[in-house]
């Protein structure tokens, strides 16, 4: 951006990447319910092919793709409530990688959840970024709090304490 180049059609591509990753974790937490087992790939495929969709017809490539954002976004936060449901159903894992995911899964419902009207609206408040700048400051805690929370999930799967 520095350089003077336009970088959200990275937007576009980080966001069927971030689409296609969340579903494939969610995809392996997922049993429940048993509808959801069967229609899965269709769903993904569906859901891809409206991201490209929209980046190649509806929204430039070098605006927001709000439309892509706002499906990615509440898809995942659908995913995160199923894995709570289905951890009071069919409790998988043991207790400390169930702790970690619980915590992963936190993040990320915390993250979407509040970062989803941003990113919807975010075409409406281009015309005047002053006005939007405390809604991108909201934005960067919350991606702070959403990387701090995966990263002490992750280290407690991987450097579990061991007793002598």
């Amino acid at each position: 951006m520095r350089l003077g180049y336009n970088n959200l059609p990275l937007l576009h591509i980080y966001t069927l990447g971030e689409f296609l990753l969340l579903s494939y974790f969610f995809k392996s937490l997922l049993t429940k319910p048993v509808f959801l087992r069967t229609a899965f790939w269709y769903f993904v495929i569906a859901g891809s092919l409206f991201i490209i969709i929209n980046s190649l017809f509806f929204q430039s490539v070098f605006g927001f793709n709000t439309f892509a954002k706002t499906f990615v976004q509440i898809s995942i936060i659908g995913y995160a409530i199923l894995y709570f449901y289905n951890l009071v159903e069919n409790p998988l894992f043991s207790v400390a990688i169930s702790k970690s995911i619980r915590l992963i899964n936190s993040a990320i419902l915390v993250y979407y959840s509040g970062s989803l009207f941003i990113f919807m609206c975010s075409n409406v408040y281009l015309k005047d970024m002053q006005v939007y700048v405390p809604f991108w400051a909201f934005n960067a805690f919350l991606n702070f709090i959403f990387q701090l929370l995966i990263l002490i999930g992750l280290w407690k799967v991987f450097f579990k304490k061991t007793t002598l």
